[in-house]
């Protein structure tokens, strides 16, 4: 029983550490990749034709650049969370329900909260959101490589739309998933530590050696 314990935690840490290092990089690949990207003079030879006003899209190219670049580390971030969040759930119920880890009641509760709320986000996320963004950001790169660009600034307009409320998704995913991670070490902490009680022995007389 105790190394079936070990094991579900040792699994639980793993799944939660890899779903808030997934979080983090996806974050930051999209920060430094953008701000990079849209400092540089990029010309695209599959997107010659799309040469849009600057003023109503600046910096084009080097936008769709970055999104062909992110393309895949979202779609690993994605990968990664069907993976981590449905472990980290399960041996959160084996913790709390069949090995009894429930000694402190507040940071559990904290934890499993933000583990429920951040798995519903990923859920809306997944199925509300990334669908249809994938849809438009085929639609917009398709459109941009054919030089029609009055369809391509309409996916446009449709992806940037949902993809603000992608980031907000993201970044409150993450938030929980820190405070879920903070809340799990308070609540794998033992309260008290048993101090080792002295062996008493039985002194002999000198006469009995």
């Amino acid at each position: 029983m105790q190394s079936l314990h070990k094991l579900c935690n040792m699994v639980y840490w793993l799944a939660l550490a890899l779903w808030l290092g997934a979080l983090m990089s996806a974050g930051i690949a999209a920060g430094s990749t953008f701000s990079v990207l849209t400092k540089m003079d990029i010309s695209i030879a599959r997107y010659s034709e799309f040469v849009p006003n600057e003023t109503a899209v600046p910096k084009a190219h080097e936008n769709l650049a970055a999104g062909h670049v992110l393309e895949p580390v979202f779609w690993i971030t994605h990968a990664v969370q069907f993976i981590t969040i449905p472990l980290v759930i399960l041996t959160l119920a084996a913790q709390l329900l069949f090995f009894r880890q429930q000694k402190n009641i507040f940071s559990n509760l904290i934890r499993t909260v933000c583990i429920i709320i951040a798995a519903c986000l990923f859920a809306y996320q997944t199925f509300a959101l990334s669908l249809p963004m994938n849809q438009d950001m085929r639609a917009y790169w398709e459109a941009a490589a054919e030089g029609d660009i009055q369809t391509a600034l309409f996916h446009r307009s449709e992806l940037r739309s949902r993809h603000e409320t992608a980031t907000i998704i993201l970044l409150s995913t993450l938030s929980l998933v820190v405070i879920a991670t903070a809340a799990s070490a308070a609540a794998m902490t033992p309260l008290t530590v048993k101090k080792s009680e002295p062996i008493l022995q039985t002194p002999q007389l000198a006469g009995n050696k």
